[in-house]
Formats: C-alpha cells, sequence, structure tokens
C-alpha cells in the first residue's frame, strides 16, 4: 500500500488536537490530476478524506486524541483514545455512461464538461456545456433534478451497505460513509432534495433491513459537504478548509 498520507506521515496519522491535526492533514497533497494525466481511485479518496477531515475538525465534531489510519474495507480507520473505532468509507455516486462520456470529452476539449438535462421523454440525459460558459437551469420545471440526484444518492448507499455486511469488512463501532457527486446533476434546491431523500427513507429502504449500517451519511461536491444527510444536515464550505 503506497503512502497514503505523504512520505511524511505514511499510512497512519495521529494528532493530540485539532489544530495539530488541521496542520498535518493541510500538509497532504490533495490534488486530483485531469482523468487523462493518470489520475488513480486513490486520488480522489484521498481529497475527499482529507477535507472531510478538516471540517469535522474545523467544527469540533472529533476527540482528541486521534489515529486516522488508512485501511482496505473500511477506507479509513479512525480511533480515539476511549478505543472508540470508526471506519470511514469513500465512494463516488453518478452515471456511469455519463463520467465515461466526460473522459472522451476532456481529449477533445479541456474547458468542456458534461451536466444532466432533460429530454423531451422526462429522461435525464447528459449535455455538454462550457466552463467558461457557466450553467443554465432556465425552463427546468419541478423536481425532476432533485429526484433524479435522490436515486443516485440511494443506490450509492445500498450498494455500500450491501458491501458494509460482507465478512471481510473489519468489524469496528462505528462506520461512516462520503459520497462524492459526480452526477454532474444541477440540484435546483438542496433544501429540496434533502428534503424528498429522507421522506424516502422514512418510508423505509431496503438497504434498511441488513445488520450493520452506517451511522453518518455525508456527500460532498466540489463546493461543499453535506454532513449527516440522515439527520440535521449541516453545510460546509470547503473554501473554508484551511486553519481553525
Amino acid at each position: 500500500m503506497n503512502d497514503f498520507f505523504g512520505k511524511q506521515y505514511g499510512n497512519k496519522l495521529q494528532a493530540d488536537n485539532a489544530q495539530d491535526l488541521i496542520y498535518k492533514l493541510s500538509k497532504v497533497n490533495t490534488n486530483v490530476p485531469g482523468r487523462l494525466d493518470g489520475r488513480t481511485s486513490s486520488d480522489r479518496e484521498r481529497y475527499c478524506i482529507v477535507l472531510y477531515l478538516i471540517q469535522l475538525a474545523n467544527n469540533g465534531l472529533l476527540e482528541y486524541p486521534i489515529s486516522i489510519e488508512k485501511s482496505e474495507s473500511p477506507d479509513i480507520i479512525l480511533q480515539y483514545e476511549s478505543d472508540l473505532t470508526i471506519g470511514i468509507e469513500h465512494s463516488d455516486i453518478g452515471n456511469e455512461k455519463t463520467q465515461a462520456d466526460a473522459t472522451a470529452l476532456e481529449q477533445f476539449d479541456k474547458k468542456a464538461i458534461l451536466v444532466d438535462s432533460v429530454d423531451e421523454n422526462g429522461e435525464i440525459v447528459p449535455i455538454m456545456s462550457s466552463i467558461d460558459n457557466g450553467i443554465s437551469s432556465e425552463g427546468i420545471e419541478g423536481d425532476i433534478y432533485e429526484r433524479s440526484w435522490v436515486k443516485f444518492l440511494s443506490e450509492g448507499i445500498k450498494k455500500k451497505n450491501v458491501l458494509l455486511n460482507k465478512s471481510h469488512f473489519k468489524q469496528l463501532n462505528l462506520y461512516w460513509l462520503i459520497l462524492y457527486d459526480l452526477t454532474g446533476i444541477i440540484v435546483l434546491n438542496i433544501d429540496k432534495a434533502l428534503k424528498i431523500f429522507k421522506d424516502n427513507v422514512n418510508r423505509g429502504q431496503d438497504w434498511e433491513e441488513l445488520p450493520r449500517q452506517f451511522s453518518m451519511i455525508s456527500v460532498m461536491s466540489d463546493n461543499n459537504i453535506f454532513y449527516d444527510i440522515m439527520r440535521d444536515t449541516r453545510i460546509f464550505n470547503l473554501s473554508d478548509k484551511e486553519g481553525v
């Protein structure tokens, strides 16, 4: 296993307090290369884990001293002095075809991106837009974007919950899930989307029947972390990732 936190810390990082943890995590290289520049699954995983932990430290959501270790199944193990162990699992959510199209598109135009739109049949389809031009949501009615986003979200949770209950997955006290949003969907109203998701959960989801469950689920985008989407969701702006 390569040094997940870099040569200075290797695969295990320890901190005595929030300031110590933020300082050490800020030294970890979180750059994610382009799809055509040798990007690996570990690159985005490192990016998500490090920025997520910085935000939790910034907001007083961790205990100290803390040990953070790279692992497999789950991806990361947190351990507190109380011997409480927490597994953090990371995954991407989104349309695989859209991501494959985005890779092909990047070969054609570095400034072009794929976003989801709605065709005349009410189906979500990828369309090409420009980073320079921005993205417009004019003319889109109802909550089709929000419901499509919730569908990807629920599918991602179900997939990871099945994995969580496999025999090879390490037995720990708690498990947290970070889902990185690669859907390309313009969520017109995040409050509406999260309400739809929570309403669906309250009506019951098939993944809730499994013995092991994620006690904390968060969604991450390039700009924000939607922390604890199952309960009272907090939104952390990633522009605040440096310092306390």
